[in-house]
């Protein structure tokens, strides 16, 4: 139960993929009673308030590698100010907790999966998210193809996140982790903590 997971006052980031891009927000356990979880409420770049109503959300713990995944989120008015009600997952009988083998730094750009327009949605240590409008099934192989970086990537993870969009989530071929991709990884990680400490502010 995501509540036994949960403190108040537990800084946690919030990875909201949609059908056009992914986003990372930070926030924090405002009150737990119950099952219920109150958290802050997070802003898109206009200063609206993210209804996360398009996609999928996961919850991770700031600086734990467990991921709450397929996480239901309510803007709601309490005590005259708008916070998020969670409860857990979508579906309280399916078990969407897992481990993540390194942090995922978010990029958020055009790319070419298997020569088809994609989304590269955020990199780690050891492989790459992907949107793409096209199905494949977990074990295959795509080349991920962004500026200098060329890459295979196993799927490991599918999701549906729009109509006839999916995210994979791919481990890299081990012969392509170094040069361009290793590069990558340590820019954008270098743009995630800055973004992280700002927010911090």
């Amino acid at each position: 139960m995501l509540s036994d997971k949960l403190e108040e006052g537990m800084e946690v980031i919030l990875d909201y993929k949609t059908a056009d891009a992914g986003k990372v927000y930070i926030s924090s356990v405002l009150l737990k009673e119950g099952s219920l979880i109150a958290l802050k409420p997070c802003y898109d770049d206009k200063g609206n308030i993210e209804d996360f109503s398009e996609g999928d959300v996961s919850l991770s713990i700031k600086g734990s590698n467990t991921v709450i995944s397929n996480l239901k989120i309510v803007p709601v008015l309490y005590h005259g100010e708008k916070i998020y009600l969670t409860y857990g997952n979508r579906d309280d009988n399916d078990d969407q907790t897992y481990h993540r083998a390194s942090v995922r730094y978010p990029v958020n750009a055009d790319c070419k999966a298997n020569d088809r327009e994609a989304k590269l949605i955020d990199v780690s240590d050891h492989g790459f998210g992907i949107i793409l409008n096209h199905k494949y099934k977990n074990g295959l192989w795509v080349e991920l193809k962004y500026r200098e970086v060329k890459v295979m990537g196993k799927i490991m993870q599918s999701k549906e996140v729009g109509i006839d969009t999916y995210f994979y989530g791919c481990k890299a071929d081990d012969a392509d982790i170094s040069g361009p991709f290793e590069r990558l990884i340590m820019r954008q990680k270098e743009e995630f903590e800055d973004k992280l400490n700002e927010d911090e502010k």
